[in-house]
């Protein structure tokens, strides 16, 4: 079923994710570990969203994201690239590239984002605005370089000016266990979805909430 196919991409994504987080934060660069945290919670949020209301509809929509973004994708590269004539018609001649029957089932002001909203909108709908407010902003500072990240990559006396590159210790357990957390509301959706069994599920979450009970101590991001 499509709906199948969506958890398991979500679910692959998220491990593929959590261990990366994993790896960079042991290896003292938690602080690029949060940009792909980022990425994880938005992640989470989608399939969240995907799995609260109305599923069939908008599970289709999700795949007719598919070839719509890829048209959007054709469209950009025939506009800003230097493609021959020959190219171009061959682009568009692709079956990806006819996709007003898709288009048309939607309000044209209302093809920016797959879901029709955008990432705050979506997670006060499944009841993550407070992590929302908390993580992703100053996530985002860090993701896009903004100017209240500096203190994280900068010293600056009035004698010099120290670029903090070498690894540190800062914010490891935070960083992995923030991951982990998200992987659970993952991994919850595809218990339930698949119908699995709750036993073995449950017992490594247990193992899992004395580590983070040990680490954690209600800290957040």
């Amino acid at each position: 079923q499509p709906l199948d196919d969506i958890v398991l991409f979500h679910l692959c994504r998220s491990i593929r994710l959590s261990k990366g987080i994993l790896n960079v934060s042991l290896a003292g660069y938690a602080l690029e570990g949060q940009i792909l945290l980022r990425s994880q919670f938005n992640l989470v949020v989608n399939l969240k969203w995907l799995t609260l209301t109305d599923v069939p509809n908008r599970v289709q929509r999700f795949m007719d994201f598919e070839s719509i973004n890829k048209k959007k994708g054709a469209d950009n590269l025939i506009k800003y690239s230097s493609l021959s004539e020959g190219k171009i018609e061959f682009l568009k001649k692709h079956p990806n590239y006819s996709i007003e029957h898709i288009e048309n089932k939607y309000q044209r002001n209302d093809l920016r984002t797959w879901s029709g909203k955008n990432i705050c909108e979506m997670s006060e709908d499944v009841d993550l605005l407070e992590e929302y407010k908390i993580i992703y902003s100053p996530l985002s500072e860090i993701e896009h370089t903004g100017p209240n990240s500096i203190n994280k990559f900068m010293k600056k006396t009035q004698e010099s000016v120290q670029l903090m590159i070498e690894p540190r210790d800062e914010d490891i357990p935070l960083t992995i266990i923030s991951s982990a957390d998200f992987l659970f509301m993952v991994l919850e959706i595809f218990i339930e979805n698949f119908g699995i069994e709750q036993k073995r599920f449950s017992t490594m979450e247990n193992k899992y909430n004395l580590i983070k009970e040990k680490y954690w101590n209600g800290n957040k991001l």
